[in-house]
């Protein structure tokens, strides 16, 4: 239920008119990273994953070649994180962005983006986050049950995060 509630807040503040406008506004890349920064520093500080959902929500959407890519690097920044109920809702925060809403991301990014992650940057941050695994297996795994009634993230891109798990 409390991912039902930040898939709706990701764009409850935007008409189908903002979504457009949204979409229309040119993407930029650091910025937006910037932004997802923001949005996981203001989880750390006050636990506010509303403000944090409004925030990206306000962000241009990336374009679908982006979405992938900024998928991966959203988790891997959110896997560093301290606190695993920061992580957790940092993690909710992302797999919101694929919600069956308008102005969602697209649902095939979300696949992509995972085994990116799982491909690319798990390697790395294992290095910095020797956790991970467990990480995977705890916080992100259960964020993702709420996208698995939308069939949304395939067996194999799930058996390759319990792999790398």
């Amino acid at each position: 239920q409390q991912q039902q509630q930040l898939q709706q807040k990701l764009v409850r503040m935007q008409t189908p008119s903002q979504v457009s406008q949204l979409c229309t506004k040119s993407f930029d890349l650091e910025a937006f990273r910037s932004e997802v920064k923001q949005a996981l520093r203001e989880l750390r500080h006050s636990s506010d994953e509303n403000g944090a959902a409004t925030r990206l929500a306000q962000q241009p959407m990336p374009p679908t070649e982006y979405q992938a890519a900024e998928l991966s690097a959203m988790l891997a920044e959110i896997a560093q994180e301290s606190v695993p109920t920061i992580r957790q809702a940092g993690f909710r925060l992302a797999v919101g962005l694929f919600s069956s809403i308008p102005g969602s991301w697209e649902p095939t990014a979300l696949a992509a983006g995972l085994l990116e992650f799982v491909e690319q940057a798990s390697a790395d941050l294992l290095v910095d986050v020797p956790a991970l695994p467990n990480i995977l297996k705890e916080e992100l795994l259960p964020a993702l049950a709420a996208l698995q009634d939308k069939r949304l993230v395939p067996e194999a891109v799930r058996k390759a995060l319990l792999l790398s798990a």
